[in-house]
């Protein structure tokens, strides 16, 4: 009778220690298995923020190369406008030039004229006159 009993005690007790040992294994694989859970998720988010930062140098980047292309840009426009209007500075230095070459021969003809005219005919008005257009 007494033995029975502590058969039955020692299966009990194993029972129980089983008990709490599965409980324990349980509560483990559940803890393990959510550190999983969180550590997937956590590199998941680091994996997104990657590649947010990816795209935000990019843009960046793509940013900075239109801003310096169009400073560029606008420099060469500037440059050429500088060019241009020099060009057309000279241009209109040069007719002006070329007028006052112009206008000094007709006079120098106009004065040879009128000193070989004045020698030969002795009259210097309408000499001079017709030597200035008039």
């Amino acid at each position: 009778m007494y033995f029975q009993e502590y058969i039955a005690i020692g299966d009990s007790l194993r029972s129980k220690e089983r008990y709490e040992t599965l409980g324990a294994l349980t509560t483990k694989y559940e803890t393990e298995k959510k550190e999983r859970q969180l550590a997937e998720q956590q590199l998941v988010i680091q994996r997104k923020n990657i590649a947010i930062r990816n795209w935000l140098i990019t843009g960046s980047a793509l940013i900075l190369g239109i801003i310096i292309f169009g400073i560029q840009y606008r420099y060469n426009q500037s440059r050429k406008l500088k060019l241009i209007t020099q060009e057309n500075e000279n241009a209109v230095l040069k007719a002006m030039m070329n007028g006052e070459e112009r206008e000094r021969n007709r006079i120098s003809k106009g004065l040879a004229r009128w000193c070989g005219g004045y020698d030969r005919s002795g009259q210097d008005e309408p000499a001079i006159h017709s030597a200035f257009g008039g």
